[in-house]
């Protein structure tokens, strides 16, 4: 096997093929190793951790056809470093070694192990898809994957998103059981109806790729138990995960006795001054006490102190005193982009919604901590 090819490309590639790297030691050596491929003037990669695979495709001039397969780790870290315009890579043989070289005065030497043992990912073919940028993809990830679940304890389901496609409404929603976010999205075309819940690590991974300046169109597909994405010339796929997602439209209260409207700047603002105080792990609280278009937001510590600030907002439906979660309310507040946040409630002690002004389409139920507790 012998290719070149632009450096710059390789280098992004790499990037992408990282992603399925096993981030620790597996049971077998050839998973945290990539596959490459030689044919017909392009070079394909591959890697896979036997739940997430990513194949890249690359147009190379391709001197001779070939396999290798050589530690993931390694491939990666050089080709990113490549200073020049192309890098070349050949496969030796007979001493069964892949050299990459960027001028006759740069080259690096990886080992290889035999092709033959590698879990080659072979491309489904789907019939059930949706096409949609990957901005907007990438958008309906960033507000719904950080509610998922990250306790090992916690059922599987949990930290996976549930996607929805019903006629032309795409639906992101995920839980912790102690917090729901729901996006919607309008599709371009009737889509049919369709659920899957897919694992939040994965998502994570496509959220970070970085493909250009311009959107593009992303291919969402899946087949036997699995989901596909296809973008330019990358392909991944992943496991989805089993089990039955909760109705999360039972969550959602169906009306609010009292509201309080607050500019999101001041509250975000005024919730990152009160993090210190708050005692550390998953019951750090915040306390909100809304009355007569004023809040106050306040959280304490018996060892660190205490910290109050008010604010100014429009409440209706008279006085309430609840608390939260202070991580649960960060969380969404840092992506609501509307000026204003609106934060309806019913009791202390029931679940409220937390919304941007205006937008229908992204909220946000929170379980309350009971105050005196």
């Amino acid at each position: 096997m012998k290719i070149i090819c632009q450096a710059q490309k390789l280098g992004k590639a790499a990037q992408i093929l990282q992603k399925a790297l096993p981030s620790k030691a597996v049971s077998s050596q050839v998973y945290m190793c990539v596959y490459l491929k030689a044919f017909e003037n392009k070079i394909e990669m591959q890697a896979t951790d036997s739940v997430f695979g990513v194949s890249v495709t690359l147009d190379a001039q391709v001197v001779e056809e070939g396999e290798a397969v050589i530690a993931g780790a390694l491939f990666t870290s050089v080709v990113e470093k490549v200073e020049r315009e192309y890098v070349e890579i050949y496969k030796n043989e007979e001493e069964s070694k892949v050299v990459i070289s960027s001028g006759e005065d740069r080259e690096a030497v990886i080992f290889c192990l035999p092709a033959e043992d590698y879990p080659v990912i072979n491309k489904l073919s789907v019939t059930s898809f949706i096409k949609i940028k990957d901005d907007i993809l990438k958008e309906m990830i960033r507000k719904t994957v950080f509610a998922c679940s990250s306790e090992k304890e916690m059922r599987a389901i949990f930290t996976g998103v549930l996607v929805e496609i019903k006629g032309r409404e795409l639906v992101f929603a995920a839980t912790n059981t102690h917090r729901l976010v729901v996006k919607r999205y309008e599709l371009e075309s009737e889509q049919g109806e369709f659920s899957m819940v897919i694992p939040s690590g994965i998502l994570r991974e496509i959220e970070s790729i970085n493909l250009g300046e311009l959107p593009e169109d992303v291919i969402v597909g899946w087949k036997n138990h699995q989901i596909i994405l296809r973008f330019g010339d990358v392909y991944m796929e992943s496991r989805l995960i089993e089990g039955s997602f909760p109705d999360y439209r039972k969550v959602i209260p169906a009306s609010f006795g009292k509201k309080a409207r607050v500019k999101t700047a001041d509250l975000l603002g005024a919730v990152s001054r009160a993090a210190p105080f708050s005692k550390e792990g998953e019951n750090n609280v915040l306390k909100l006490s809304i009355d007569n278009g004023r809040m106050v937001i306040s959280a304490s510590n018996p060892e660190k102190g205490k910290s109050t600030e008010k604010i100014s907002c429009e409440n209706e439906g008279g006085p309430i005193e609840i608390a939260f979660n202070m991580k649960y309310i960060s969380d969404i507040l840092r992506r609501i982009e509307s000026e204003y946040t609106v934060v309806s409630l019913n009791s202390s002690v029931s679940p409220a919604q937390v919304a941007a002004e205006g937008d229908d389409n992204y909220l946000y139920i929170m379980t309350p901590i009971r105050l005196g507790t």
